[in-house]
């Protein structure tokens, strides 16, 4: 599920749901990816928009709000989750190099 639109805290903003029931919320965007759409299923490497400076994030340097709120309740930091994933793609390309040599 993709829902893409405005609002005056987030400016350009949109909400991914996944397959785990997680959904991703991405705020103050600059503006959206030509081929997102209301709707759309996206993969993990699509580009959805650029980051800016859009609701009340007028004013300060462009920027991404990300939330991650896992079955759909309340937002939970992301860091931890993204540094996982950080890691282990860090591992695999690791690996790629010591393979290769």
């Amino acid at each position: 599920m993709t829902q893409i639109g405005s609002g005056r805290l987030g400016g350009l903003r949109l909400w991914l749901r996944g397959e785990s029931g997680t959904d991703w919320y991405y705020a103050h965007l600059s503006a959206f990816a030509p081929k997102l759409a209301e709707g759309r299923v996206v993969e993990a490497g699509d580009v959805l928009g650029y980051v800016g400076t859009t609701g009340n994030a007028v004013g300060t340097p462009p920027h991404l709000h990300m939330q991650v709120h896992p079955n759909g309740g309340d937002p939970v930091n992301p860091y931890p989750l993204l540094k996982v994933v950080s890691d282990q793609e860090f591992a695999l390309r690791e690996s790629a190099l010591a393979d290769r040599d």
